[in-house]
Protein backbone atom coordinates (compact mmCIF):
# COMPACT_ATOMS: atom_id res chain seq x y z
CA UNK A 1 0.00 0.00 0.00
CA UNK A 2 1.49 3.33 -0.95
CA UNK A 3 1.04 5.42 2.41
CA UNK A 4 2.38 8.24 0.31
CA UNK A 5 -0.75 10.34 0.43
CA UNK A 6 -0.92 10.26 3.82
CA UNK A 7 1.89 12.41 4.39
CA UNK A 8 1.56 16.45 5.20
CA UNK A 9 3.36 18.38 2.87
CA UNK A 10 5.90 19.10 5.38
CA UNK A 11 6.73 15.54 5.24
CA UNK A 12 7.04 14.78 1.94
CA UNK A 13 9.66 17.73 1.62
CA UNK A 14 11.40 16.23 4.80
CA UNK A 15 11.43 12.70 2.86
CA UNK A 16 12.30 14.41 -0.54
CA UNK A 17 15.47 16.42 0.89
CA UNK A 18 16.75 13.03 2.66
CA UNK A 19 16.70 11.56 -0.60
CA UNK A 20 18.30 14.04 -2.61
CA UNK A 21 21.20 14.55 -0.04
CA UNK A 22 21.28 10.63 0.08
CA UNK A 23 22.08 10.26 -3.37
CA UNK A 24 24.23 13.55 -3.64
CA UNK A 25 26.58 11.80 -0.96
CA UNK A 26 26.62 7.88 -2.36
CA UNK A 27 27.31 9.81 -5.87
CA UNK A 28 30.57 12.14 -4.55
CA UNK A 29 30.97 8.68 -2.63
CA UNK A 30 31.51 6.93 -5.71
CA UNK A 31 33.31 9.38 -7.45
CA UNK A 32 36.33 9.56 -4.42
CA UNK A 33 36.58 5.60 -4.21
CA UNK A 34 39.94 4.54 -5.15
CA UNK A 35 41.10 8.20 -5.51
CA UNK A 36 41.13 9.95 -2.08
CA UNK A 37 38.76 7.13 -0.36
CA UNK A 38 39.94 3.39 0.38
CA UNK A 39 37.17 0.63 0.05
CA UNK A 40 37.01 0.51 3.58
CA UNK A 41 36.54 4.07 4.31
CA UNK A 42 33.74 4.47 1.82
CA UNK A 43 31.69 1.52 3.13
CA UNK A 44 31.47 3.35 6.71
CA UNK A 45 30.80 6.38 5.19
CA UNK A 46 27.93 5.00 3.32
CA UNK A 47 26.44 3.01 6.36
CA UNK A 48 26.88 6.20 8.14
CA UNK A 49 24.95 7.70 5.48
CA UNK A 50 22.33 5.30 5.80
CA UNK A 51 22.11 5.60 9.00
CA UNK A 52 21.39 9.27 8.56
CA UNK A 53 18.52 8.20 6.22
CA UNK A 54 16.69 6.17 8.15
CA UNK A 55 16.40 8.46 10.66
CA UNK A 56 15.08 11.57 8.72
CA UNK A 57 12.30 8.65 7.41
CA UNK A 58 11.76 7.57 11.29
CA UNK A 59 11.32 11.28 11.89
CA UNK A 60 9.03 12.17 8.85
CA UNK A 61 7.18 8.95 8.85
CA UNK A 62 6.44 7.78 12.62
CA UNK A 63 3.54 9.98 12.64
CA UNK A 64 1.52 7.97 10.09
CA UNK A 65 -0.49 5.53 11.50
CA UNK A 66 -0.32 2.03 8.57
CA UNK A 67 -2.19 0.04 10.42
Amino acid sequence: MDAQGDLSDNQKQQVQKANEAFKSKVKALAGDIGRSVSIEDAAKQLESDFAELATTYEQSLAPIDCG
